[in-house]
């Protein structure tokens, strides 16, 4: 399995982390930055191995231009509708989470059509839970679809907010048991570049060697743009 942790230039507190489940997978990460604003955008193309890679690499190039842009209910029907038309024959759809953090403002909008709760730790107040409110990118058509409404909150500058597809929270362990939320909630307590060392040994200790597992992410954002350390 080939590892892979992003540091980014620019904006300092942001980090990510990918594993796939062989030599390519369906999850992918895309950023877009201006002086003003980041953006960052969690993918989970359903399946794993070449044919979840081949949904991916159509997608990657078309939502990172438009990630770029205000992504509206209008532009997620869209993009419902291109994975529904050209996938759905094969039973594919695709979650998505995007982060969008203002820079001036610390306003962070979050929105989340089928992945994991986005989890938002506080430097004095705990964990928030930030439920996917849609569905999946091309699980139905556009008629029966619900497409995921923005949530939105202000980081402060020790807070971050925490995304990840469901491969990491269904990674089997020895005993046959989930990885499951409780074991990502305990990785918080870490400071935010912590959270990845800390994820990855409990990961270690925990999986099964010969499960098959499913590709997973981890993207971390930092409030304040610190690094993450």
């Amino acid at each position: 399995m080939d590892e892979q942790i992003n540091q980014y230039q620019g904006w300092a507190g942001i980090r990510s982390w990918s594993r796939p489940s062989g030599l390519r997978g369906g999850d992918f990460i895309l950023r877009h930055e201006t002086a003003q604003s980041l953006t960052v955008m969690l993918g989970d193309a359903c399946g794993h191995g070449d044919a979840a890679a081949h949904v991916t690499a159509f997608l990657e190039p078309i939502l990172k231009r438009e990630m770029a842009g205000s992504v509206d209910e209008t532009v997620l029907r869209r993009w419902n509708r291109m994975v529904y038309r050209r996938f759905s024959v094969d039973n594919f759809f695709v979650c998505v989470t995007m982060m969008h953090l203002d820079f001036g403002t610390q306003l962070l909008t979050m929105i989340n059509a089928g992945n994991p709760d986005v989890l938002v730790r506080r430097a004095a107040s705990g964990v928030e839970h930030y439920r996917a409110t849609g569905m999946p990118l091309g699980v139905l058509d556009d008629m029966e679809w619900r497409p995921p409404k923005a949530q939105c909150t202000r980081l402060g500058a020790h807070d971050y907010a925490v995304g990840f597809t469901d491969g990491l929270l269904d990674c089997v362990g020895r005993d046959g048991d989930r990885f499951g939320l409780r074991r990502v909630c305990t990785a918080l307590h870490q400071r935010p570049g912590g959270v990845l060392r800390a994820m990855r040994r409990s990961l270690r200790v925990f999986e099964s060697p010969t499960a098959e597992q499913d590709d997973l992410s981890m993207l971390i954002l930092c409030g304040g743009g610190r690094a993450a350390a």
